[in-house]
C-alpha cells in the first residue's frame, strides 16, 4: 500500500488526534499543546502542503503521521516529521524518511538535507543516523509544546553520502541490476567466455575462466562512488554487466550472446544511467563502440549519445587495432559512469 501521499482537507481529524498527544508534539518545535484546531488546519493548508512538500504517512490505510522536506536556500532542504504514538516502533519513520530523501535528492536535485532533533529524542536520532545523517552541532531551541528552551542536536546528509549509503538495486520491467555476489563468478564466466564478446572489450580476455571472472568482479565491486560494475540479471541469472568509472567518466556494458537483439541492452543501460544521474548528479558521460559493432552504436545513439570522433584502439582479443567510435552525452541529457567503452549489445 502507499506509504506517502498528499495531504487532504479531510485529514484534519486524524492529524488533530495525533497532535493532541503531548508525547508526539513535544518531539517537534512549533506545534502547540494543547492542540489547537485553527493551528492544525493552517498547517494542513500551507503552500508547502499544497505543493506536496508535506506528505501524509500511511500505514494499513490509516494516516499515521506527516513528514515534510522543504527546499531552503540554494540546494538545501529541511526534513521533519511527526508520527502517532500508536505507530511507533514499526520502522515506519525510517521508511518514510528514506522515501522522502529519495524524492529530495532524485527529483528536487538537493545537495544537502538538514534535520534537527531534541537531545532527549533518541528514537528520532536513531532514525536519522540509520538514514545516513551525521551529527553537525549541538544547539538550543524553543519548543512551543515544551514551553522552554531545550538542547537540540543538528544533523546533515549530503547527496554524496545518501548516494553511497543507498543499496544499489535497479529494477526494470524485465531485469534486475545489482552488485555481483561472491558466487557469480562461474555463471558470469560462462556468459562472457565468448571470443566475439572479447573482441569488443578491453577488460575481458578470451578464454575467460571462472578464476578470471572472480578477480574481475573483485576489482569492480560497488563502493558507493563511480568506478564499479553491476550484474545484469534476468530471472535471477547473470546475463551481463554494466558499469561506470574512469577519467573522463564513462559507461560500459556487455551481454551474453544468447541475450542479444532483444532490447535488454537499451533497457539495462537506460535504467542504469537514470539511477546514476539521480545518485551522483548531472555531468557529461562518455562511451565508445568499435566500428564493427553497429549494435552497440545503435544503443548509444538511441539513448542520446552523440558521436564526437574516432580513434584507433585495440582490445586484447584483437591482433590489429580497430576504429573506435567515440560518443558523449552532455550533462543536460543524463549522467553516467566501469570502463571507457560500451561493449557488445
Amino acid at each position: 500500500m502507499t506509504l506517502l501521499r498528499d495531504l487532504h482537507p479531510d485529514d484534519f481529524a486524524a492529524v488533530f488526534d495525533i497532535v493532541a498527544d503531548y508525547r508526539v508534539v513535544r518531539s517537534v518545535g512549533s506545534w502547540p499543546w494543547p492542540a489547537q484546531p485553527g493551528f492544525t488546519r493552517k498547517r494542513l493548508s500551507t503552500p508547502e502542503a499544497q505543493a506536496g512538500k508535506v506528505q501524509a504517512i500511511c500505514e494499513g490505510g490509516e494516516l499515521a503521521g506527516i513528514i515534510f522536506l522543504v527546499r531552503g536556500r540554494l540546494v538545501r532542504g529541511e526534513l521533519g516529521y511527526l508520527l502517532g504514538q500508536r505507530f511507533w516502533g514499526r520502522g515506519l519513520a525510517s521508511r518514510a524518511v528514506a522515501e522522502m530523501l529519495a524524492r529530495g535528492f532524485r527529483d528536487e536535485g538537493l545537495g544537502l538535507v538538514e534535520a534537527s532533533v531534541w537531545a532527549d529524542n533518541l528514537a528520532s536520532a536513531r532514525v536519522l543516523v540509520k538514514s545516513g545523517f551525521v551529527f553537525e552541532a549541538a544547539d538550543t531551541a524553543f519548543g512551543v509544546a515544551r514551553g522552554c528552551v531545550s538542547a537540540i542536536n543538528r544533523y546533515r546528509l549530503t547527496r554524496a553520502a545518501w548516494a553511497s549509503n543507498r543499496p544499489m538495486i535497479i529494477a526494470t520491467a524485465r531485469l534486475k541490476i545489482a552488485p555481483f555476489r561472491a558466487d557469480d563468478a562461474t555463471g558470469f564466466a560462462h556468459v562472457m567466455n565468448d571470443a566475439d564478446i572479447s573482441r569488443m572489450m578491453q577488460s575481458i580476455p578470451h578464454p575467460f575462466t571462472p578464476e578470471m571472472a572472480a578477480g574481475w568482479i573483485a576489482k569492480r565491486q560497488w563502493a558507493g562512488k563511480p568506478g564499479f560494475s553491476l550484474a545484469i540479471r534476468l530471472q535471477g541469472r547473470v546475463i551481463g554487466w554494466v558499469g561506470m568509472g574512469g577519467t573522463p567518466l564513462s559507461v560500459a556494458y556487455a551481454l551474453g550472446r544468447g541475450y542479444w537483439g532483444q532490447g535488454y541492452a537499451s533497457e539495462a543501460v537506460a535504467a542504469f544511467l537514470a539511477e546514476m544521474r539521480a545518485r551522483f548528479g548531472a555531468q557529461g558521460l562518455e562511451a565508445g563502440a568499435y566500428a564493427d559493432n553497429p549494435a552497440s552504436a545503435r544503443v548509444l545513439e538511441k539513448l542520446g549519445f552523440i558521436k564526437t570522433g574516432e580513434i584507433d584502439d585495440k582490445s586484447d582479443a584483437r591482433l590489429e587495432p580497430r576504429r573506435l567510435l567515440q560518443y558523449r552525452m552532455q550533462a543536460a541529457q543524463t549522467m553516467g559512469g566501469g570502463e571507457a567503452r560500451n561493449e557488445v549489445s
